[in-house]
């Protein structure tokens, strides 16, 4: 996933900052999820079992508007 197609919801970066996580962390758990399941009640779709660059568990959940992938939360 690359970064410049990221972008990050307020609450993202409010999950971000308390668990000390940035930008790359969000990249690589996405990329390395094992599960992703969709969430129709939110229209997200959750990344699952992924990691963050330090190897500690990373979970993503995302929204998709055109080619734009909007972090909704981690967790």
């Amino acid at each position: 996933a690359s970064l410049r197609l990221l972008f990050f919801s307020r609450h993202a970066e409010e999950r971000m900052g308390q668990r000390r996580v940035r930008a790359r962390d969000v990249s690589r758990a996405i990329l390395s999820a094992k599960h992703a399941t969709w969430r129709a009640k939110g229209g997200e779709l959750e990344f699952s079992g992924g990691r963050d660059v330090d190897g500690e568990d990373l979970d993503v959940g995302v929204a998709f508007e055109g080619t734009t992938v909007r972090i909704c939360t981690v967790f």
